[in-house]
Formats: C-alpha cells, structure tokens, sequence
C-alpha cells in the first residue's frame, strides 16, 4: 500500500487484524510520505495462529517519510522460518502484535512502558521526532494487546 498525505490533510488508517495461519507466507508493505502538516494515525494489528495452531510466517514492512526525510523505518519478521522471532527480544512469547503510529500534535511526547503482570502483555510508546510517536504493544492474545493499548493512551 502507499499513501501520499498533503498539506493539512489526514490519514487515519485501522485495517482489520491480519491472522498470519499456520502454513500462510505474508509480505505486507506499507509506504506513507507525508507533507509538513499532514496528520497520521497508522494501526497494524498481527495475530500470529489462531488458538492452538502454529503460526505461519508475516513480514511487515514500514516506510514513512515526512517532507522526503525518513520518520520511521520498521521491518518485522515472525513466525515459522524466522530466527529469534519468539525470543524475548521480539514476541517473547507473545502471540500478538499492535504497531500505532501518530504524526500530529496529539502524539506522545516522551517515553513511556506499560505492562499488565497478569497476562504478560507489554506496552512502549516512542517518540520519533517532532509530532510523531510508534507504540508497539504485545499480548497473548488481540484482545490482551489492545486493553494495553487502550491503557498506555489513557496514562
């Protein structure tokens, strides 16, 4: 997919989860260049299997630009056939992924870590320059991820 936001305009993108089954072999690619002041909210949400089932192999590729100078550059690669894709660095265990990124004056401006010690979900937001933000957030499960998700933006 690629968009191009102009001036003053938005892009809010939420496609629906992507279920990465056992045996599938995904490439998802996703290219944004936005203008000064385009705003952006940009929302991957992965599911590695469903319950009980091995996962297939997803690759996810990020570029977005501002102005033609990089913001975020971000590649994933999990699943079946990926080294140390359930390591802790990565997944740790995890079985879902949700990947939100805001350019625009509501985006988070400092660091933050959010975590729920019952399930093991995790959540970080990141600033990436001026008005621009990625949280990454891992569960075990969509609905897991997303109360985090839901958390992290309250705080």
């Amino acid at each position: 997919m690629r968009f191009d936001v102009g001036n003053a305009a938005s892009l809010d993108w939420h496609p629906e989860p992507l279920v990465s089954v056992r045996g599938s072999d995904h490439l998802v690619e996703t290219t944004v260049a936005l203008s000064d002041t385009a705003r952006l909210r940009l929302v991957d949400e992965l599911v590695l299997g469903r319950t009980g089932e091995e996962p297939g192999r997803i690759r996810v590729r990020c570029r977005v630009t501002r102005n033609g100078v990089a913001l975020l550059a971000h590649d994933l690669d999990l699943g079946n056939g990926s080294a140390g894709w359930d390591s802790a660095a990565v997944m740790g265990g995890a079985r879902a992924l949700i990947s939100s990124l805001c350019v625009g004056p509501d985006a988070a401006t400092t660091s933050s870590v959010v975590t729920d010690t019952d399930d093991g979900s995790r959540a970080a937001w990141m600033p990436l320059g001026r008005d621009a933000a990625l949280l990454l957030a891992v569960g075990p499960t969509l609905l897991a991820a997303r109360r985090l998700v839901t958390r992290s933006v309250g705080d």
